[in-house]
């Protein structure tokens, strides 16, 4: 009997051995299709179709919407469970079939008392078998009948802002590269959703001064989307990215710098670029000694009679026809970027703008060591010569420091000392109101008793 049951466990475990093949459930073809296994020895009535359904957002074959239904593992066990119950069953009878047999040649009192013996153990077995059956068929039928697994189905997410970083609305412009040549640009604020091909906003960037601060070079356009994408996430959706600064017609920029750094003092009252040629006859003078007109520019004034607004527009011209463009905005790889819903002068989650500038630098872009809202594109930047900057650090503007130092200061070299030199993310628990143009704290809580205004 030993022997016989060793068999027959021997059998039961060899048929739950898999083969390499597999049969595909019954489900839509816009869905995953599952794989169900094959026995390598086959149980008799155990048949494994459509014991692994998906459903999708309709009912599939008795599986609720939006659920992966398995039954795999219950239909075995209950192919197991029935099996073994009949093989039990029959050899029970067999049993006491053998033992019929046995008393009836028996000759001897005691081959006839094994007789005996062997048909009432047999007898006690069937009766178990018989009767745990009854009483968990009719106790709690889900014993012996496993149910189906349902899980319920995660949908599949997209790729992050995959819609917002694919496609641009390229724009026709003048803007030319380092080489001349004319480039199209794009505007960061305006994306073409692919699935669609219509243009809408883009969720995560705005741009405070109009359709003109929007407009960069191609190039530029789909790593700041994955900055304004990366940022929102980093801060749990409470901010995107606002743009400040972007493409600046040259014509545009040579008003503004006349206006600026040479009208009147001659003293620039901010940095602007001069988007003149090098050697050019109009303007002479650099940022420390002060900007003037030339001898040559005053003549043309006296000899075509000439105002002022009239010798601009001449050097506007001039700027525009530039083939060698160094202002970084008249070249669109320059932008102007801060967390949106800040002010540059008045910086109120210094987090956020550190997190930008870390963003900013992990996907390829130079900062201004003065100006930290001013980055350009690596390997394309005219006024940042250098990419090690260090986020949360900053010079100050030369009329904020108390001695001679400035651009001569290196902020990365710790205990120099130096006034023109600050590190702002040392103050993001104490400083609510940070000016990134001058470097300074408007608002300290540090400044309050107990912490409160």
């Amino acid at each position: 009997m030993k022997r016989l049951l060793a068999t027959l466990f021997l059998g039961l475990v060899m048929s739950f051995s898999f083969m390499p093949a597999f049969a595909s459930a019954q489900i839509p073809d816009e869905l995953p299709k599952p794989v169900t296994p094959k026995l390598q020895i086959p149980i008799p009535g155990l048949n494994f179709e459509g014991s692994v359904i998906v459903s999708g957002n309709e009912p599939v074959e008795g599986c609720e919407p939006n659920k992966v239904c398995v039954s795999v593992i219950g239909r075995y066990i209950n192919a197991i469970f029935r099996y073994g119950l009949g093989a039990g069953i029959i050899f029970t009878i067999v049993l006491i079939m053998v033992g019929g047999v046995q008393w009836m040649v028996g000759s001897a009192v005691g081959s006839i008392d094994k007789a005996k013996k062997r048909i009432q153990n047999a007898s006690i077995g069937l009766v178990l078998l018989l009767t745990a059956t009854v009483f968990l068929t009719f106790l709690n039928p889900a014993i012996t009948a496993l149910n189906t697994l349902k899980l319920t189905t995660i949908p599949k997410a997209p790729p992050l802002e995959q819609e917002l970083i694919v496609g641009n609305s390229v724009i026709e412009t003048d803007v030319q590269n380092d080489e001349g040549e004319t480039v199209n640009v794009a505007s960061v604020r305006l994306i073409v959703d692919p699935s669609t091909g219509e243009t809408r906003t883009h969720p995560n960037v705005d741009a405070r001064l109009g359709a003109g601060v929007e407009l960069l070079h191609a190039d530029m356009i789909e790593p700041l989307h994955r900055v304004a994408n990366s940022l929102n996430v980093q801060t749990n959706g409470r901010h995107g990215i606002e743009i400040i600064a972007g493409f600046s017609d040259p014509a545009q920029t040579m008003r503004r710098f006349y206006e600026i750094c040479v009208q009147g003092s001659g003293s620039c009252a901010e940095i602007v670029c001069n988007p003149l040629p090098a050697g050019n006859q109009w303007i002479e003078g650099d940022y420390e000694t002060g900007f003037k007109l030339t001898s040559h520019a005053q003549s043309v004034m006296r000899d075509q009679n000439l105002n002022e607004t009239q010798l601009v527009e001449l050097m506007a011209q001039e700027a525009s026809e530039n083939d060698r463009r160094s202002c970084p905005y008249t070249t669109g790889y320059a932008v102007g970027v801060i967390c949106d819903e800040q002010n540059e002068r008045a910086i109120t989650d210094l987090n956020c703008q550190i997190a930008l500038e870390e963003t900013m630098k992990r996907k390829g872009f130079c900062r201004s060591y003065f100006s930290p809202w001013h980055y350009e594109l690596a390997g394309k930047q005219t006024s940042v010569h250098q990419c090690d900057w260090k986020e949360g650090s900053m010079l100050r503007p030369l009329r904020y420091c108390s001695s001679g130092q400035g651009a001569d200061v290196d902020y990365n070299t710790s205990g120099d000392g130096s006034p023109c030199a600050i590190d702002y993310s040392a103050l993001t628990s104490s400083c609510v109101r940070f000016d990134l143009r001058t470097g300074r704290c408007n608002v300290d809580l540090s400044e309050f008793d107990g912490g409160g205004f």
